[in-house]
């Protein structure tokens, strides 16, 4: 799996808005960022790349109730509940009966 890369400018001066490259090769990253260097650097700016490594700090699970089983059906049959095994309200069959 390749990790994302990410290069952030540092600057001294006042920039109207900040610059940042993103990709999935640190070379191609790299590559972005002394472009604009070359295009709009002063002396003094410079990129710091950094590989992003995800790292899982937490997990949220949802906490609502489960819902209920569906009843089973076959056809348009329901089976009573309760009844081990199962039978059809209408024809009395067993479950596998109607397949």
């Amino acid at each position: 799996m390749t990790l994302p890369y990410l290069a952030i400018l540092k600057t001294d001066r006042d920039i109207e808005r900040g610059a940042m490259y993103s990709g999935s090769t640190q070379a191609g990253v790299e590559n972005e960022a002394r472009g604009w260097l070359q295009r709009h650097g002063a002396h003094g700016d410079s990129f710091s790349v950094y590989r992003v490594d995800l790292v899982a700090v937490a997990t949220i699970a949802c906490d609502k109730a489960a819902p209920p089983p569906p009843e089973p059906k076959a056809g348009r049959h329901a089976f009573r509940k309760g009844k081990a095994p199962l039978r059809c309200d209408i024809c009395n069959c067993l479950e596998g009966e109607h397949l």
